[in-house]
């Protein structure tokens, strides 16, 4: 029988490295800890565990689960109802029976159990106890004893300190303003969650942007615990933020949790949204994204909220969902319409695309957009070609169908291809299947006309074509185009040989490729495309880049958009069609307020007006208030054609829309908030992070350890090793692992490394960093946490495999752990074991 998904996550936060996360998952594993599994991990636990409270807790949780198991808990005990039946009860048992007691009282006490509370904290002597006793006798707790409560905020025990905070957050959130910065900015990931769900009941404002910072956050843990506590929140207030961390996030698991949220608050724009994030996904995220929506859109049937009139919605989905598509592909080629000549790929890729009604309808749409004239006339020409040949050209079928009827069916399919499928299809013969021959522009139009099973039939014929060099370079290219769009596997072997090739084009088809089917493969490459001056390729680099270091990929792009080069400002606007437009909306608009260039203004409303929502509007009108003259009216054109197209859409179901984006609330906002900017902050008040230009080699040290632990808590499970290190004066490189290591690597260089294990003890411990010293007397730091593993003491023996990527300047190395346990004593003529 297969574990459910609840026991499941309890599972995973029971063998969390962060002890918060563990205590969290004991008490729930002592309420409701309930398989096989919970308990086979729980006995582990009690092996490996170091913590005493812990140590506790998993002795009452073993006993607990062990219980349910036999069905002795199935068994109705006697209710306590009188208060000296407790007390009598109480004053004989052990800290395991106390447990007990407490845990089969009623969430409704009984009245006269329900004082006794404080009296029971005062005399307890347990930490573990009088945590329980805090959560279980909470609500009833007298007001002018509250500060027992209050006080333990500052207790040295990590379980009096979360059940008071999370009483206080339940009961009297306002007690807690003056600590509430030091708990923002604590380490521990469960406490800035809990004094979050706090803020939210002083400042939602500011809450959202502490609760944003931690979803978005590089460390996994911060991740882990705001998904958590997201369920105590008001799903009103959270669903944009959780919909941005749904389009950033790339962990399976963590994405998991996070659709439990969407498929448990039912929600009519929730799916539009997972589509479109599905949309720009590769396809291992995308195939579980699609699933996630597949569910919302079955249980928002289910709910009955739109009664009969669900096809109706759906074909409202279908419909907006085709549109932004559309421009989106419209606003992908505008740049290339920029060029002095169009490539003849993207030329016929247009003239295809165009035949469709909703593509048609966004040329013409852009033709209104900022942009320049040489491109509005090259939109207008496609326009009217597509006008004259309407009559004599079929409609070809849309790419992004999704039906009311069979959603599922329809989303998977996409991602249905297979080599076994590939392989039966290649046998298939007959006049309807594609020829690639003929000219160039022949085998172009083929290529770029193909649907997902036509590429599949003739798969080999598109492998052979990729791989001869003696092909014309621009039909390579289009054939790796053509896979890359329909996110067809198959071809990967070949496109990792052509990334580093001579060919910019082509490399960049493959690159492209790759970051759609198989990310993990090309990322070892990331730092030299990114290195390569030409925008395509930059700008596939960075979309591949986010997809494993999110917060990286947007300080690479902020950092183009704040140099002094407007060559290097035009491309970071380009580049930010790899990006949910959700995740740089703010980004842009701060970048727009300011930008007094009218060609990079101009490419920067495209986006706007290309991903159409409610959130555009405010930050169109903020550009034009910062802007005057024409740039102040692109701005406003862009903005008026936003609320049109969101008023057509007929999926805005407030009834105040137009209310709230009219005129005179926007401008009330705008004056609303100059007034905030004059004001001073309050402490709790979120703040960017900001970094030291000139560190110390101390300091130097300390910043690569906190790189090092954002980063790694952030790997999905399927990331292939890969490092990406930022240096404290700015500069960042991208390692590429190799066949072994180079002993003999300058100090401070980047060495090429492979697994390798070894015995030794830690000789000292730095924050989440250990120095482990090897029995062949080489020095090695890793982050045994932040790679998935407990912190050992120092002074433990340990067996390690290690992957070392960087010599230090005092010939140690830094290193990721894949593999550590405990030892006693160390091997007989141990010695260097490369794997």
């Amino acid at each position: 029988m297969a574990i459910n998904a609840e026991q499941q996550n309890l599972i995973n936060d029971l063998k969390a490295p962060i002890k918060s996360f563990r205590i969290f998952a004991l008490e729930e594993a002592i309420k409701s800890g309930s398989s096989k599994e919970v308990l086979d991990v729980l006995k582990q636990l009690k092996i490996e565990e170091d913590d005493g409270e812990c140590q506790v807790l998993i002795g009452y949780a073993i006993s607990a689960v062990e219980g349910r198991l036999s069905g002795a808990d199935k068994k109705p005990g006697k209710k306590i109802k009188e208060q000296q039946e407790f007390l009598d009860q109480w004053e004989k048992a052990d800290d395991a029976a106390k447990m007990q007691i407490l845990s089969q009282l009623p969430a409704r006490l009984p009245a006269a159990i329900k004082p006794l509370g404080p009296d029971l904290l005062s005399h307890e002597e347990s930490t573990v106890i009088s945590a329980k006793i805090i959560r279980v006798f909470c609500r009833g707790w007298p007001e002018e004893r509250f500060s027992m409560i209050s006080d333990l905020l500052k207790s040295q025990s990590l379980s009096l300190r979360l059940a008071s905070l999370r009483t206080i957050v339940h009961l009297k959130p306002k007690t807690i303003v003056k600590d509430l910065p030091e708990l923002l900015a604590s380490e521990d990931p469960q406490i800035k969650a809990l004094a979050i769900r706090g803020l939210v009941k002083i400042d939602k404002e500011e809450a959202l942007k502490h609760l944003q910072a931690l979803l978005l956050s590089s460390n996994l843990s911060d991740r882990l615990a705001g998904i958590q506590n997201c369920p105590f929140l008001p799903f009103e207030m959270v669903k944009p933020v959780l919909l941005k961390y749904f389009a950033a996030e790339n962990h399976p698991e963590l994405l998991i949790r996070a659709g439990w949220i969407l498929e448990m608050n039912p929600d009519m724009k929730v799916p539009f949204k997972l589509y479109e994030i599905a949309e720009r996904s590769p396809s291992k995220k995308a195939e579980l994204v699609k699933k996630i929506l597949n569910e919302t859109v079955k249980l928002l049937e289910k709910s009955g909220i739109l009664g009969d009139q669900f096809p109706v919605y759906m074909k409202k989905l279908q419909a907006w969902v085709n549109k932004r598509n559309a421009l989106r592909f419209v606003k992908k080629v505008i740049p290339r319409l920029e060029l002095e000549t169009i490539p003849a790929e993207i030329d016929q890729l247009i003239r295809n695309k165009i035949k469709q009604k909703i593509f048609s309808l966004a040329f013409q749409e852009a033709l209104s957009w900022p942009v320049s004239n040489t491109v509005r006339g090259r939109l207008s020409a496609y326009v009217k070609s597509a006008e004259e040949k309407q009559s004599e050209n079929k409609s070809l079928v849309n790419e992004e169908s999704l039906t009311a009827k069979e959603p599922e069916a329809e989303l998977v399919s996409k991602e249905s291809s297979s080599e076994e499928s590939s392989k039966e299809l290649e046998k298939e013969t007959g006049p309807l299947k594609p020829s690639l021959k003929g000219s160039r522009e022949d085998i172009v139009a083929t290529l770029t006309s193909l649907d997902n099973k036509k590429a599949i039939s003739i798969i080999t014929d598109i492998k052979h074509l990729i791989n001869d060099r003696n092909a014309d370079n621009g039909v390579r290219a289009s054939a790796l185009d053509t896979l890359a769009r329909l996110k067809l596997r198959g071809c990967e072997d070949s496109a990792e040989k052509l990334v580093t090739g001579n060919n910019i084009p082509v490399a960049t088809a493959a690159l492209e490729y790759l970051g759609a089917v198989e990310p993990e493969r090309v990322f070892p490459y990331l730092g030299q495309c990114l290195k390569v001056p030409d925008i395509r390729m930059k700008s596939a680099a960075l979309g591949i880049l986010k997809n494993f270091d999110f917060n990286q990929a947007v300080s690479s792009l902020n950092a183009m958009l704040k140099s002094n080069d407007p060559a290097q400002q035009k491309m970071a606007i380009e580049c930010m069609d790899q990006f949910d437009f959700s995740l740089i909306r703010e980004d842009l608009t701060k970048y727009l307020e300011k930008c007094d260039n009218e060609e990079l203004l101009e490419a920067g409303l495209c986006h706007y007006a290309a991903n159409a929502a409610v959130e555009n509007v405010y930050a169109l009108y903020r550009i034009e208030k910062a802007q005057t003259g024409k740039l102040g009216e692109y701005a406003e054109q862009v903005r008026k054609s936003c609320i049109e197209t969101l008023n057509n859409s007929e999926l805005e179901t407030d009834q105040n829309f137009a209310e709230k984006f009219s005129e005179e609330f926007l401008e009330q906002k705008w004056q609303q908030e100059q007034q905030k900017k004059k004001e001073s902050r309050p402490a709790y008040a979120y703040r960017e992070k900001t970094y030291d230009n000139k560190p110390n080699s101390k300091e130097q040290l300390a910043a690569i350890f906190e790189l090092l632990k954002n980063f790694f808590s952030s790997k999905a499970i399927y990331i292939v090793l890969i490092i990406l290190v930022l240096l404290a004066l700015g500069f960042y490189t991208l390692f590429m692992p190799g066949k072994g290591v180079d002993t003999k690597a300058g100090m401070g260089r980047a060495i090429m490394a492979s697994k390798y294990v070894r015995e030794g003890k830690i000789n000292k411990i730095v924050g989440t960093a250990v120095v482990f010293e090897s029995v062949q007397e080489e020095e090695f730091i890793f982050h045994p946490v932040n790679d998935g593993y407990r912190m050992p003491k120092t002074g433990t023996k340990l067996r390690v495999t290690l992957v070392p990527y960087r010599k230090t300047p005092d010939g140690g190395y830094l290193a990721r752990v894949r593999a550590m346990r405990k030892i006693d004593e160390f091997s007989v003529d141990e010695t260097d074991k490369n794997q």
